[in-house]
């Protein structure tokens, strides 16, 4: 029963600081259970997840041999701790709380699995989980915790009503119970999976440098092919290497700050983004009465070149693409210029089969645009993480 003081969960230091129950509780249960199993000192123990319905909090993991649950509180029989659960989150909505059961079919300890449903993984925390895992596991005498598990929560003793409709369906489809008792206040020690990758990773860091090396490269490359063509859509392209490289330094510069300050860089970057997409589509609108068209060879060889660059940042970024505002800035920008490069490439060919240069044109307008949009996604995920930081 451990309630956050805003901004703690976010806040990779001062998350580490916590008591290892409080730390286990919010945000690294899967982690617990994940070594619990790699390294089981208690054998029969599967995982299941707790998965409230869409709008709700309260996701939770845990491991269980069916009978007897583990997670950060020690062990329990399971239907006293889906009890315990249900009643703690239920007092938190006044329409009531529901959830379904699932048992974990994923590698709880595995990066790439874990940041797919919205988890931390191992490597994304200030310091090594696993290693304060099973130095928590460590200090428990496993077999006499189960046991007395056993005899001090007797399945008689477990409400009658409640444990009627827990034992109405198999294990591995047992639902959630569902209640809208208001009589406890206190928000369960919940492992709320909503919390977004930050950065805080040696791997993520590396990945970006390589990046913003490639980005900083193409830049210089895409610019003097761009004025040598006369190409619009190259110069626009251009410019976008050049704002990623410069934002992607600001994104590892505040990596591992605070949420607010987080939060600025991303709304910078969404500023500079905006600029740059008005940039493009006023100097497109201007181009429509220059009289010229672009070279396209030099546009096509270049585009392609552009191309390759990208793909490797997008695969260098696309495991870490799910994050904070900071983060996902980082994968939207690289995800433009993607998709910019193969534009350029179209632009091309339409102007090589048109003899015109309205294909590079209307290729750059369409650039602009997608600057504009990322800048949007980027204002309102900052916002919106921004107001999070303010007590309800």
């Amino acid at each position: 029963m451990y309630r956050m003081n805003p901004g703690v969960k976010k806040d990779p230091v001062r998350r580490w600081a916590l008591p290892d129950r409080v730390f286990f509780g919010n945000g690294a249960c899967h982690i617990l259970a994940g070594v619990y199993l790699r390294e089981p000192p208690l054998h029969g123990f599967y995982a299941e997840r707790i998965i409230p319905r869409d709008g709700l909090a309260g996701n939770h993991i845990y491991v269980t041999d069916g009978t007897v649950a583990f997670d950060y509180h020690g062990y329990t029989r399971r239907i006293r701790l889906l009890q315990y659960y249900t009643n703690n989150w239920s007092g938190e909505y006044a329409d009531g709380w529901t959830c379904r059961l699932e048992r974990v079919d994923f590698d709880l300890l595995d990066t790439a699995e874990l940041n797919a449903r919205k988890m931390l993984g191992p490597d994304q925390y200030l310091h090594d989980p696993v290693l304060r895992a099973q130095a928590y596991l460590q200090k428990i005498d496993h077999r006499a915790a189960h046991q007395k598990a056993l005899v001090r929560h007797p399945q008689k003793n477990i409400g009658k009503s409640r444990k009627s409709l827990l034992n109405l369906q198999p294990l591995e489809q047992l639902p959630c119970l569902s209640t809208k008792d208001q009589r406890s206040r206190h928000m369960a020690g919940c492992c709320n999976h909503d919390t977004k990758f930050d950065g805080l990773s040696s791997d993520y860091k590396r990945r970006l440098w390589l990046v913003i090396a490639i980005n900083a490269a193409m830049f210089a490359v895409e610019m003097g092919a761009g004025h040598m063509a006369r190409s619009q859509a190259l110069q626009a392209d251009a410019l976008d290497f050049l704002g990623d490289a410069l934002t992607y330094g600001i994104s590892l510069a505040v990596i591992g700050a605070s949420i607010r300050v987080r939060t600025n860089a991303a709304l910078f970057k969404a500023v500079s983004l905006l600029v740059m997409g008005f940039w493009v589509m006023g100097s497109t609108v201007y181009r429509v009465f220059y009289v010229g068209v672009p070279e396209a060879q030099i546009m096509g060889v270049i585009g392609f070149m552009a191309l390759v660059a990208n793909l490797a940042s997008v695969a260098l970024l696309v495991r870490y693409k799910d994050g904070d505002a900071n983060v996902r800035s980082v994968w939207l920008c690289s995800r433009n210029d993607a998709i910019g490069n193969v534009a350029v490439m179209l632009a091309a060919a339409g102007v090589w089969g048109t003899t015109s240069g309205w294909p590079d044109l209307i290729v750059a307008g369409i650039m602009g645009g997608l600057f504009l949009t990322s800048a949007i996604q980027i204002f309102r995920q900052a916002l919106e993480e921004r107001r999070a930081l303010v007590p309800a």
